[in-house]
């Protein structure tokens, strides 16, 4: 049975940025809600599926905390 989790956080800044960022450090953090409702353009939408590792959601977590403070 296949199942995902997925949660909505602002973070701080311009979440278009945060996503440019994370990608120049190779990773997708998620999608900027900004982009389809007014008023969160510094709200990031965050989905994790089975089919990540714990390293690989670690990894995640360091990188959004690191381009976020």
């Amino acid at each position: 049975k296949a199942t995902f989790k997925e949660f909505a956080f602002v973070t701080g800044r311009n979440a278009r940025e945060v996503v440019r960022e994370a990608r120049a450090h190779g990773v997708h953090p998620g999608y900027p809600l900004g982009r389809d409702y007014e008023g969160l353009d510094d709200a990031l939408l965050v989905a994790v599926t089975e089919k990540r590792t714990p390293t690989e959601i670690d990894r995640l977590a360091e990188v959004i905390s690191e381009v976020t403070t």
